[in-house]
């Protein structure tokens, strides 16, 4: 698979995309400016530059293809390999984007402006046969994609999947961060899961990390496998159902938050089995973490808990009497 992405190594979403994934990059856009290589850059020096935390101008261009090139956003009337001079590197960074070059399976933007993409340019995401320039797009930035635009690309064939669904994850990731720091007290959060200055790891800290990607994982595959399973069955843009169904996730939360079931201690200790890592209640104990948690964070745990969990199994369409039979089952396990 081939992939370009907007955000770079020293960015949060663009390093964990190069230390992630494995598929062969051809460019990466950020801060620094372009780095391009239609043979792939080298796997190697992006991996170091993730972990230094540089942006791409500090790749080494002795790294590059016959065919690659290194634009900064300081150079002027550089001249590349194939003849083109380039007059601005600041300019050329923030256009390409769109540029013809710019071509591949997968394209990730984890980093740009606000609608770079628009009803204005998308067309030049198409060759002159009207083909789209990638077949997938997977928005690791919010934003980077105007609606519009989005609709224009699928109906092109391409595969869009929108902020709201695959940047789910670090929501996640912060809630369950949270969660740990208010069920613990402070001695057995600093012991469990703080690392000294260059001290090792707490052991309780790693898995629970793992628990949290795990977790993340399994919401992930879920939301996705909705998401196609409706697409293939009734032709409508992903990009439209990921609004509908992030629509449909807090319609039911704020039901639910509104009604009497967040004070019921069933639904309680069943959102906590939902949401909560198991090695944390575990440690804690159920009804120690319900008694640590403030109650206005219970009561959005119950709301937001069975909203999603009762979408991704029933669907977009499920109507009252799923949703009843499946609360009912929920306060009984």
């Amino acid at each position: 698979v081939t992939k370009v992405q907007t955000g770079g190594p020293d960015g949060d979403l663009g390093s964990n995309e190069i230390l992630v994934s494995r598929d062969r990059t051809i460019a990466v856009v950020d801060g620094g400016g372009v780095i391009w290589d239609p043979d792939g850059l080298d796997r190697a020096e992006l991996t170091r530059l993730a972990r230094a935390g540089l942006d791409s101008g500090s790749f080494d261009e002795a790294r590059l293809g016959p065919k690659g090139f290194a634009v900064r956003v300081g150079d002027r009337d550089k001249r590349l390999g194939d003849g083109t001079v380039v007059a601005s590197g600041t300019g050329f960074r923030n256009a390409f984007h769109l540029d013809p070059r710019c071509r591949a399976d997968l394209f990730v933007p984890c980093g740009g402006r606000p609608k770079s993409i628009n009803l204005a340019n998308w067309r030049s995401l198409l060759d002159a046969e009207g083909r789209p320039a990638f077949r997938w797009i997977v928005e690791g930035a919010n934003l980077f994609i105007t609606q519009e635009a989005r609709l224009k690309l699928e109906e092109k064939g391409v595969a869009v999947f929108k902020d709201s669904s695959t940047n789910k994850g670090g929501v996640i990731s912060s809630s369950l961060e949270v969660l740990a720091a208010l069920a613990m007290e402070d001695e057995s959060y600093a012991r469990l899961m703080c690392a000294a200055p260059g001290g090792a790891e707490p052991e309780f800290r790693r898995k629970y990390i793992g628990k949290v990607v795990g977790h993340i994982v399994d919401r992930a595959d879920k939301e996705f496998a909705l998401l196609w399973r409706v697409h293939r069955a009734t032709g409508r843009p992903l990009s439209v159902l990921a609004e509908e169904l992030s629509a449909r996730i807090n319609q039911i939360t704020d039901e639910v938050a509104a009604s009497s079931m967040v004070n019921d201690p069933a639904m309680r200790l069943a959102a906590l089995r939902l949401q909560a890592p198991d090695m944390l209640v575990d440690e804690v104990g159920a009804e120690k973490l319900i008694e640590h948690l403030p109650p206005a964070y219970q009561k959005a745990l119950v709301a937001t808990a069975v909203a999603s969990t009762f979408v991704y199994r029933f669907g977009l369409g499920a109507g009252f009497a799923e949703y009843r039979r499946y609360v009912a089952a929920l306060a009984l396990e």
